[in-house]
């Protein structure tokens, strides 16, 4: 293994650690795929999101997906995508993102969770927008999805 690999491995590891702390209650899933993924390079971007992911009780549950599930905030992203023909928020490979998970689940839908949290309307779509907006594309009427679920314990409600 060549020192610059190695090095990023321990930095990775320790970045995981240390964002392990601030999330104690999140999966490592979630914690790689929402957390890690996005804010690597930016703890203090990860510590803004303890108010609102922190407290959070996890669970990994399988939803039949369909637009009424959402809260008002991801219906109207998802009305607002379009299908995939537009994008709005200027996300980077948005196109390309969309025709992968459009070839992914001509064999059925993603085997990779979701990421939702729940709210008293629904719940919010966090993770995973192109594979829900290209499945409910091919499944308009729902479809079966893993997903992980945060949702408030009883005393933060």
């Amino acid at each position: 293994m060549r020192l610059n690999e190695l090095l990023n491995e321990k930095r990775s590891q320790a970045v995981m650690q240390y964002l392990s702390g601030l999330f104690p209650n999140m999966p490592e899933y979630v914690l790689r795929d929402l957390v890690y993924k996005n804010y690597k390079n930016d703890l203090k971007g990860a510590k803004e999101m303890v108010p609102n992911f922190g407290k959070l009780q996890w669970s990994k549950e399988t939803l039949t997906i369909t637009t009424d599930i959402f809260d008002e905030f991801t219906r109207k992203k998802l009305a607002a995508r379009d299908g995939g023909s537009a994008n709005p928020d200027q996300v980077p490979n948005d196109a390309e993102r969309h025709d992968t998970q459009q070839k992914l689940i001509q064999t059925g839908p993603a085997k990779e969770p979701i990421i939702l949290r729940a709210s008293t309307d629904g719940y919010e779509l966090i993770e995973g927008w192109h594979r829900t907006i290209q499945s409910l594309q091919q499944w308009p009427d729902g479809y079966k999805q893993t997903a992980w679920v945060g949702k408030w314990e009883l005393t933060n409600l």
